[in-house]
């Protein structure tokens, strides 16, 4: 069966799958990439490492496709799996993820989102790695919702719906991940004056 992805609804494939398992083929070639590179910015795994969570995720859904609560959005809920499965990798092998892979639109975005602008930027291979520096140096709790909210571009809604945690918090954990993100960038010089 042939089907345009671009045309075709999250709620549409969710469907097909459980019409037909075969389909979930569909879900992960639309969602693959998006969750590569979600894991890729709150971990420090491998690139092989990233594609064994994410066959652990897809195995997930298929075994829990059945009880998606469709009043939640299918990204929010697939986001959610692929968290818990970082998470739970992350616990396995007894260690803390330190590092965060961003390229230099994901910089730009970021800063952009946080108030910075343009003309401030001062972007280089050698400022990014100084800015992936800053980031890594966070609590994961603090990345994680700034990579969910500056990077993968969920609104509150969704964020709280991933962490599970109220909108209270995930607002004050967002304020706080960006001001010692900005706090630390200044301090280190990475940005122009006004």
């Amino acid at each position: 069966m042939k089907v345009d992805l671009d045309k075709s609804s999250d709620e549409d494939l969710v469907k097909m799958v459980l019409e037909n398992p075969d389909s979930l083929t569909f879900l992960v070639n639309r969602y693959w990439e998006k969750l590569f590179w979600f894991v890729k910015r709150i971990s420090y795994f491998s690139s092989e490492d990233i594609e064994d969570i994410l066959q652990d995720v897809f195995i997930k859904v298929y075994k829990n496709i059945n009880s998606f609560d469709e009043s939640y959005k299918f990204s929010t809920w697939i986001f959610q799996i692929t968290r818990n499965t970082t998470i739970d990798a992350i616990r396995k092998n007894g260690a803390h993820p330190y590092e965060i892979g961003l390229d230099q639109g994901d910089l730009k975005l970021m800063l952009a989102e946080n108030g910075i602008s343009a003309e401030k930027q001062l972007i280089n291979k050698e400022k990014l790695k100084e800015v992936e520096s800053i980031l890594n140096s966070l609590p994961f709790k603090y990345r994680e919702v700034m990579v969910l909210k500056f990077l993968e571009e969920k609104n509150y809604e969704e964020i709280m719906d991933i962490v599970k945690k109220p909108k209270g918090t995930v607002a004050s954990l967002l304020n706080r991940g960006k001001t010692i993100f900005l706090e630390k960038a200044q301090k280190q010089g990475l940005f122009l004056d006004n």
